[in-house]
């Protein structure tokens, strides 16, 4: 039920969502929220499981990483500047690697910055920008989501 997660009940969002979480497409999901929805939505998506959420200029960002990778945790990024998170070498093997993580049941090696990490297979990551995404790189390996209500979904959600 849209409206008992908090969430616009509108065409556009309900289709985009839709799309984001049943695709086939084996990547990790790039989420736009400029409204804060994600992480009440994500908790309702993961009822069962706790999500680590932390931002992405958190000091101890990258042993949070390191630890939800191969422990098989839910990790949600907020606050993520997609320009930055281009570069970053905590992520640039992770978001290459998604669809090794998607599809196989076996763990996966990868690197976080210079150090190898085995990650579980049950890991997820959501990277979560409060702007809207504009480095292409980052957006051609990831599904975009954008959580960003119409002026429509908005008046109803309100009233």
């Amino acid at each position: 039920n849209w409206t008992a997660q908090l969430l616009p009940r509108e065409d556009h969002f309900m289709e985009n969502t839709m799309l984001a979480t049943h695709s086939f497409i084996p990547q990790w999901l790039l989420i736009f929220d400029s409204e804060g929805l994600s992480e009440h939505w994500l908790r309702n998506l993961h009822p069962e499981t706790e999500l680590v959420t932390v931002s992405y200029y958190h000091s101890s960002l990258k042993t949070i990483l390191e630890s939800a990778i191969t422990e098989g945790k839910i990790l949600v990024v907020t606050e993520v500047d997609d320009q930055l998170m281009n570069e970053d070498t905590r992520f640039k093997d992770l978001i290459s690697k998604s669809p090794e993580f998607l599809t196989k049941s076996d763990p996966v090696k990868l690197f976080i910055s210079e150090k190898e990490v085995v990650g579980s297979p049950n890991f997820k990551v959501y990277i979560v920008c409060n702007k809207k995404p504009t480095n292409h790189t980052l957006v051609s390996n990831t599904r975009l989501l954008n959580l960003t209500p119409t002026l429509a979904g908005f008046s109803e959600f309100f009233l």
